[in-house]
């Protein structure tokens, strides 16, 4: 079967890329967020209805007051390679692709606000 690829380098040229790209206007090219394996299947509605459950059972019985409710929000930053963009839908928020476990140097960073305005600083 004719085909516009090259059979050489087992690629589309630009060209072709580009005329697909403008038939297909609902796509685009973007970075996937790099996910676990484990974070993929730990996610998912039962477990995200569970901690909402225990939080809301928490809340009610404690009656926290705003200084003592804290949103702790961390990043690490890891010297594996981070993956390529792939095509996906333009109205798609987050796209992710699941990457090996690969050992490498990861440095974190913790940020921590209450309710009501404070900031912890957290060093390690």
């Amino acid at each position: 079967m004719k085909h516009p690829f090259s059979d050489e380098q087992k690629l589309v040229g630009i060209d072709w890329a580009k005329s697909f790209m403008a038939r297909y206007p609902e796509l685009t090219l973007r970075k996937p967020k790099a996910t676990s394996m484990s974070r993929l299947t730990g996610f998912n509605k039962v477990q995200v209805k569970r901690f909402f459950d225990l939080l809301h059972t928490e809340m009610k019985s404690k009656k926290y007051a705003p200084n003592h409710i804290f949103n702790l929000d961390e990043s690490g930053i890891t010297t594996v390679q981070s993956p390529s963009k792939i095509l996906s839908r333009k109205e798609v928020k987050q796209v992710g692709r699941v990457v090996s476990a690969e050992r490498g140097t990861t440095t974190t960073v913790v940020c921590a606000m209450s309710a009501d305005g404070l900031c912890l600083n957290i060093k390690s």
